[in-house]
């Protein structure tokens, strides 16, 4: 669905006011506000990427791409294992920093634009990040949201919550979110559906399970299928 379709069904459902009294940029912005929220909480195929990078012997920090929103989960692929999420407290990744050890990355953590890795790598890895990439806001009248199209009657409907609630009208806000509450029972995200599908021992021909380190949760099951 079009950004202007949206903008009109919208407009429709809040009264129709004209442009003077409610304009177009203000329907935009409550759009883009449950297209972004929408994209974060419910879990996507175009809006969770897998990415790949090299490690170099005797460097820990390494850049994440521009539109990282979260970094989801960081995989040794040269071992098959996982590199677990760390923090400043954690006594191990203390005890490496201290000691300046190096080795096979066992735990990372994200600071802004890039992650460090420790131990610090002592040779060539291949990493693989798995993450929640940020929403492009819609602008032009026929852009189009990247979640599936069975998805955009929902930013409507969220939209029209966020409008009234910004505009002080308690009754009709919670009035279009349960609204919208009542419609999100109906509509289990795209992950889920292919999750079902295994479950009745169908094979989806781009999930790739079978590799070494790999459980079937690994990555939302994306596999291969989700490089970009």
């Amino acid at each position: 669905m079009q950004l202007s379709v949206m903008r009109t069904r919208l407009r429709r459902r809040i009264g129709n006011p004209d442009t003077i009294d409610v304009s177009d940029s203000i329907l935009t912005e409550h759009i883009n506000s449950a297209y972004r929220d929408i994209g974060a909480r419910f879990r996507f195929h175009k809006i969770r990427k897998l990415c790949t990078f090299p490690t170099t012997s005797g460097v820990s920090r390494y850049g994440i791409p521009s539109d990282c929103e979260q970094v989801l989960r960081l995989r040794d692929a040269t071992s098959g294992w996982k590199i677990r999420k760390a923090d400043d407290r954690d006594e191990a990744l203390q005890e490496a920093l201290e000691n300046e050890i190096s080795g096979k990355p066992t735990s990372y953590i994200r600071q802004r634009d890039w992650v460090r890795l420790d131990p610090t790598p002592d040779g060539a890895y291949v990493i693989e990040m798995f993450y929640l990439a940020s929403i492009i806001e819609l602008s032009a009248d026929a852009d189009v949201p990247v979640i599936p199209a069975s998805w955009h009657e929902g930013i409507v409907k969220l939209a029209r919550h966020y409008f009234y609630d910004d505009s002080g009208d308690v009754p009709k806000s919670q009035y279009a979110l349960s609204i919208y509450n009542s419609w999100l029972t109906t509509k289990p995200n795209e992950i889920d559906e292919e999750k079902r599908d295994l479950d009745k021992g169908v094979r989806l021909p781009t999930l790739d399970s079978g590799r070494s380190g790999f459980s079937q949760d690994d990555f939302d099951r994306g596999g291969s299928g989700w490089r970009y």
